[in-house]
């Protein structure tokens, strides 16, 4: 799961292979583990967690991931979805 939202970091992958890459992930095939070519565990803590801080990770966006993928969403449904939601919530705070 977490590789899905690190997937704009396709370290070093051609564009044509990461396009064929969002279409399997798009279509559910799950033939060949493509998820693999996404970065190690270490980077994804490394680029994503540390910079989003593992107090948010680890109590709202980790629950907030699993609840949208168990309820069967697809990747862009969960990032468009909870990037909206939790830009106006910044945005609120800010205000």
């Amino acid at each position: 799961m977490a590789k899905i939202v690190a997937a704009r970091k396709f370290s070093g992958a051609q564009p044509s292979q990461v396009k064929e890459w969002k279409q399997r992930a798009r279509s559910g095939d799950t033939a060949e583990p493509w998820w693999q070519h996404l970065g190690s565990d270490e980077e994804f803590q490394r680029k994503i967690v540390q910079r989003m801080g593992s107090d948010f990770y680890r109590t709202v966006f980790q629950p907030a991931i699993r609840q949208a993928w168990d309820g069967g969403k697809h990747y862009e449904e969960i990032r468009d979805t909870l990037w909206t939601a939790w830009s106006r919530s910044l945005s609120a705070r800010s205000s």
